[in-house]
């Protein structure tokens, strides 16, 4: 359980990457390597001229199979698109994929490919550019872990690709938002989205394809500007360089913006949550573990101490999705007597304990000292912790906590296994049943509820919330948009950009 801790630090609250991910350093391709305008790509020169600017940075990499950049992965859908997308529900979306059948058990599936397809050179996309996709992926550490199911994949048919999986999994679709590209072209890659990337000498922009299968672009032309951190991406939102920015205001080292700027709220599957020490006195009572959740307000936490960019989840599962069951969820909402009465059974009246957070979020310590404050009333004497870099290492492998509050990025299909088994079996939470549970809600999301069930009346995890990113605009440039989680630009048919020259 330790050391599942201390995969929950680096993975989650550090990198920000999923459960499943590690960083990397691999760099970005040489400027020299992206499109020329003299490529042969099929551009759309015939618009309105705007001028739309973005921020980029390309020295945190372009490759859509590789960076990490929030700045950079703003603009790659619009290059890259993905078999599905993800919608804002959290249900997966067909985009150059037509259909998925899957067989009988589960463990083959059958994905049927758009025919009307071309990447921005003009050629079309077929089952080898799918296939040579995938592989890039499965080997990719960005996309590797979530595909580990995946035992082979081969083209069926010039429009069918046939995916073979080690167990079943009847949500497989939620995976395949990672990007297609041009067969071999992972050097370069090149994407069938509705703008190309073009670098000049003298600027840097993205271009809208000619005759793009997906109707007419918001604007024929979207320019780039570089940034570098942060702070760069602030200034030059606010001296009016770019006009749009994504970020999480609540995340270790944020910036604070203070122009006059519109603001969308966008969706992620980073689950804040609680997690018990196993040889904690206080909380070896399931009764008691399961009782805290009661204890905590979470509207309320988000509204003070996120401004709002948050959504309240009793359930390891954000709300919106159908692997959340809002009976179940209303369950296990407040009702701070419940942890009170249990405390209180428990002859755990007064008893001390403590509370370890990351130092390095001061949105989080504000989160964590609010239900630490909550459980006091309980009568449990929280005492929270805070620690940074190797001195938190130290203390998640000591041991010498009762409570963790952590954060991790959980996969769209808000899979559990790792939690349970899987690949990190040697440090997951141990508990007979949850494993097979959690093979059974991958089987059929109805599922779900039976796993979230066991995990909250067990208190094995007590979610808290999933956490929301600021999308922010230029007072009037944009309307209809519509954020899904891992796309600003989701919906790109209702979305409307007026800037002027």
């Amino acid at each position: 359980m330790k050391r599942l801790l201390c995969l929950l630090l680096l993975l989650g609250l550090l990198s920000g990457c999923t459960l499943f991910d590690r960083r990397t350093e691999t760099e970005a391709p040489a400027a020299e390597e992206s499109v020329e305008e003299d490529s042969g790509i099929q551009l759309n020169t015939d618009h309105t001229e705007s001028l739309f600017t973005l921020g980029w940075s390309p020295d945190l990499g372009l490759n859509p199979f590789i960076t990490r950049s929030t700045t950079n992965w703003t603009f790659l859908p619009l290059i890259y698109e993905g078999l599905f997308v993800v919608s804002s529900n959290f249900e997966p979306e067909p985009v150059l994929c037509t259909e998925a059948e899957p067989s009988v058990d589960g463990r083959i599936w059958k994905l049927k490919l758009r025919q009307d397809a071309a990447f921005s050179n003009g050629a079309a996309m077929t089952a080898a550019d799918v296939v040579y996709s995938f592989e890039l992926a499965i080997k990719s550490e960005l996309y590797g872990d979530r595909l580990r199911a995946i035992d082979n994949v081969v083209q069926s048919g010039r429009y069918e690709v046939t995916v073979s999986l080690s167990k079943p999994m009847g949500s497989l679709p939620l995976l395949l938002d990672f990007p297609i590209i041009g067969y071999g072209s992972a050097a370069d890659p090149i994407g069938t989205g509705p703008y190309a990337l073009v670098v000049t000498k003298e600027e840097q922009y993205l271009e809208g394809i000619a005759d793009w299968r997906g109707g007419e672009q918001p604007v024929g032309r979207i320019y780039l500007y570089m940034v570098s951190n942060m702070d760069s991406v602030r200034d030059a939102f606010e001296f009016g360089r770019v006009d749009m920015v994504v970020s999480d205001l609540n995340a270790g080292g944020a910036v604070n913006f203070h122009s006059n700027y519109e603001l969308w709220s966008q969706d992620t599957t980073i689950m804040q949550f609680l997690s018990f020490h196993p040889e904690s006195p206080l909380f070896e009572s399931a009764a008691v573990r399961a009782a805290v959740t009661h204890a905590i307000d979470r509207q309320v936490l988000i509204t003070e101490y996120l401004d709002g960019y948050g959504v309240a989840a009793t359930l390891p599962a954000h709300p919106p999705s159908s692997r959340s069951h809002l009976s179940l969820a209303e369950e296990y909402g407040y009702e701070p007597e419940i942890l009170g009465r249990a405390v209180s059974e428990a002859l755990l009246t007064g008893r001390r304990g403590t509370m370890l957070v990351s130092g390095d979020n001061d949105s989080n310590r504000a989160l964590a000292e609010a239900i630490a404050a909550s459980l006091r009333e309980a009568g449990l004497e929280i005492e929270v912790i805070t620690a940074s870099g190797e001195d938190y290492l130290s203390l998640l492998e000591l041991g010498g906590y009762d409570l963790l509050f952590s954060e991790v990025r959980l996969t769209a299909d808000f899979d559990l296994s790792a939690f349970f088994g899987g690949q990190l079996s040697a440090y997951a939470i141990q508990h007979e049943d949850a494993p097979a549970l959690c093979l059974s809600a991958l089987e059929n999301s109805g599922n779900f509820y039976d796993l979230h069930k066991l995990v909250m009346d067990e208190g094995l995890l007590c979610p808290i919330l999933f956490k929301s990113r600021a999308v922010m605009t230029d007072r009037g440039s944009v309307t209809g948009l519509t954020p899904a989680p891992a796309n600003v630009f989701y919906g790109l048919s209702s979305l409307s950009i007026q800037i002027e020259q």
